[in-house]
This record gives C-alpha cells, structure tokens and sequence, in this order.
C-alpha cells in the first residue's frame, strides 16, 4: 500500500459541485 500515491484532494462537501474543479466530476464517479 505505500507505493500506492495518496488520493486527491477534493473540496469539502459543503461546497457545491457543479461550482468546484473538474476533479469533483472523478470524484462522483
């Protein structure tokens, strides 16, 4: 597991997400 690269960081969910960087749209998924 330590050569795994550590996740990206994403807003917190109190933003919206239509509002927030296209790494929330990977996020959903």
């Amino acid at each position: 597991m330590a050569a795994r690269p550590p996740p990206p960081a994403r807003p917190p969910a109190g933003k919206p997400r239509s509002a927030g960087p296209p790494c929330v749209s990977l996020n959903r998924a």
